[in-house]
């Protein structure tokens, strides 16, 4: 089952993708680390920021893939200070930095919703 469809199924939430292939040959903890990132960034979007709207974008290079969410939901400003993270996103930025790769949600300059980011390499000696 897809993130779009457990998101249509639980919530009242258009969801937009856009996803390139993942090489065949990545490893799979690294597939599970993104799927997870994924499905956490959009649930957080549905659940707590009553988001209406969700564009989740996934893009590979040949080092890294690239994803983000971003949402149309009710924010305040003291969602995005990271001593604010709940339990789920502290442990994806852990399991982020774990595996050499980075974090960030930005939305300072929008009256609502966030785009929330993460980058992950392919290769690297932690995830060979």
């Amino acid at each position: 089952k897809s993130i779009a469809d457990d998101l249509a199924d639980n919530f009242d939430l258009k969801v937009s993708l856009s996803v390139d292939d993942i090489p065949d040959d990545t490893p799979r903890v690294l597939i599970a680390v993104i799927y997870r990132g994924v499905r956490e960034l959009a649930h957080n979007a549905a659940k707590h920021a009553n988001a209406r709207n969700v564009q989740i974008r996934l893009r590979c290079t040949p080092m890294f893939v690239y994803a983000s969410v971003e949402d149309d939901g009710e924010r305040q400003k003291h969602e995005l200070a990271e001593s604010d993270f709940g339990f789920g996103l502290r442990t994806l930025k852990e399991q982020l930095e774990l595996l050499g790769g980075m974090f960030s949600i930005s939305g300072k300059e929008r009256p609502q919703g966030l785009k929330a980011e993460f980058a992950l390499p392919l290769r690297s000696p932690q995830n060979n």
